[in-house]
């Protein structure tokens, strides 16, 4: 059942609020590293069929990177360095998780800048942020606190 685990001796217990909750003290320290650099990494992939020919692969490469390229501009993304693809990896179908045998999956990377970067807000309910190791709150009670 969903929000439940085995625990010993094969025991349903709920999930405990503490494994959703958020340490902030971390990711406060993450992101105050990154605040001076507006730059980030991006990610995307793309696949190949296994039988395709060098031609074939290029030209869906070059087509990928700029959709990649289109797609983050439109979100307002600026391409700041080369794009780099690595590859090939066992390709998943993104519904499924099957393993798909006739293609190829490549990854496309490349560090983009936003065009407007403005400082947002981000609200995070005190229930889910961790005051206490020893909160031992199930989630149902704490979203119905």
């Amino acid at each position: 059942m969903p929000g439940e685990r085995a625990g010993e001796g094969g025991l349903i217990e709920p999930l405990r609020l503490a494994e959703f909750q958020l340490d902030t003290e971390s990711a406060n320290q993450k992101y105050a590293a990154r605040r001076n650099d507006p730059r980030r990494t991006k990610t995307g992939t793309f696949k190949v069929p296994r039988d395709a020919s060098m031609g074939q692969y290029e030209g869906i490469t070059r087509e990928s990177c700029n959709k990649f390229v289109d797609m983050l501009d439109k979100q307002g993304w600026t391409l700041v360095s080369k794009l780099q693809v690595g590859g090939p990896f066992t390709a998943h179908d993104l519904d499924t998780g099957i393993i798909l045998l006739d293609r190829h999956e490549y990854r496309v990377q490349g560090l983009f800048q936003f065009r407007d970067p403005k400082p947002t807000r981000i609200e995070i309910p005190s229930k889910l942020v961790r005051g206490s190791t020893e909160q031992r709150l199930t989630l149902k009670e704490a979203l119905n606190a």
